[in-house]
């Protein structure tokens, strides 16, 4: 009887180490590669500036990883699991992940994550083409009008009160092209030029009044919505800073503008 259950726990070990290693691919066995690759992730839909994790199964392959045509990601002979830190709007699009497993045939599979803008609201009251600044006049009902900069590739809101009050710029990046901006929480960068780096929600603000430039400091949030279809932009306590001969000179300007001049 002790000699049946003793070969008898053998006879179990060894079939739950058999068990373990056929779930191994090893590509030596044709039946042991994987057949298809399924692509999960943590959201299909992140926000700007999120962490999200891409997931194949099987587990226990290599893969090789590859984002959107020139959005740079890519993973070579990496594992199942693929992270991407603080993904940005023109991060948006196709995920495809192919099989590495010697021996054996790739198997791929995608899947499609569209970046959205951050949403919020002001956290100031505002009303509607009116904006003022530090040491300026309100300027009431300017004009606003949008257009597109073919030397900058850029969208552009060009905001005038009249002759002597401040008026105001704000330059989209050109990342977007002549596309209507979306709805949006948007970074200020601190000059008018854009890099690849900055993303489609980097914005520029420019101030000019009695003959002082004054540019947005970086950071800061500036909201693009839509007011019967027409472009918005909202913003409370901006600062922008210029030199006016004898020293620097820094403002704050909080409005809201809605474009009305065509």
């Amino acid at each position: 009887m002790k000699q049946f259950l003793s070969l008898l726990i053998i006879c179990l070990s060894f079939t739950s180490c058999v068990k373990q290693t056929i779930d191994i691919f090893d590509g030596d066995n044709p039946d042991d590669c994987p057949v298809d690759v399924d692509i999960t992730a943590t959201t299909l839909t992140p926000n700007t500036g999120e962490d999200i994790i891409l997931t194949a199964k099987p587990a226990n392959v290599g893969y090789n990883w590859t984002g959107p045509s020139g959005s740079g990601i890519r993973e070579l002979f990496g594992n199942n699991i693929f992270n991407i830190y603080a993904i940005k709007i023109k991060n948006s699009g196709w995920y495809y992940c192919q099989s590495v497993t010697p021996g054996c045939n790739p198997v791929s599979d995608s899947i499609y994550i569209d970046v959205k803008y951050k949403q919020g609201n002001p956290p100031c009251a505002l009303t509607n083409n009116h904006y003022t600044g530090t040491s300026m006049p309100d300027v009431n009902a300017p004009n606003v009008r949008k257009s597109f900069d073919e030397t900058r590739s850029s969208v552009l809101v060009d905001v005038s009160g009249g002759w002597g009050s401040p008026t105001l710029r704000i330059i989209f990046n050109p990342s977007i092209g002549n596309s209507e901006p979306k709805d949006g929480v948007y970074t200020t960068i601190d000059g008018q030029s854009f890099d690849s780096d900055d993303d489609n929600d980097a914005i520029f603000v420019s101030c000019l009044y009695s003959n002082v430039y004054m540019a947005c400091r970086s950071g800061q949030s500036v909201y693009i919505s839509h007011t019967s279809g027409k472009l918005t932009a909202a913003f409370c306590s901006l600062k922008v800073s210029g030199d006016i001969g004898w020293g620097p000179i820094v403002a704050d300007l909080t409005g809201q503008v809605t474009e009305n001049q065509f």
